[in-house]
C-alpha cells in the first residue's frame, strides 16, 4: 500500500508540474523541432530545476515487478 501511494502522489506532482509548465515545453518544442534528443535533455533539465524528479515514476515498474509473480500465480 505505501509503495503505490507513494507513486499516486509522485503522479499528481508530475500533473501538477506538466500543467504549470506547459507553455515552456511548447517554447522548447519549437525551439528543438528537429533535435529530439536535445529537446528530452532539456525538457528533463527543467522538470528538475522546478522540483520535478522524472526518474522518480520508474518506482511504479518496482511495485509491477514485486506483484507479477502473485498474479502469475492466481492465473
Amino acid at each position: 500500500f505505501i509503495p503505490s501511494r507513494k507513486q499516486t502522489q509522485m503522479n499528481m506532482k508530475m500533473v501538477e508540474v506538466n500543467t504549470r509548465l506547459k507553455p515552456e515545453f511548447e517554447k522548447l518544442k519549437e525551439k528543438y523541432k528537429d533535435d529530439f534528443n536535445t529537446y528530452n535533455r532539456e525538457k528533463t533539465a527543467l522538470l528538475m530545476k522546478n522540483g520535478a524528479n522524472p526518474f522518480a515514476m520508474m518506482g511504479g515498474c518496482l511495485l509491477i515487478f514485486a506483484q507479477m509473480p502473485v498474479f502469475m500465480g492466481l492465473y
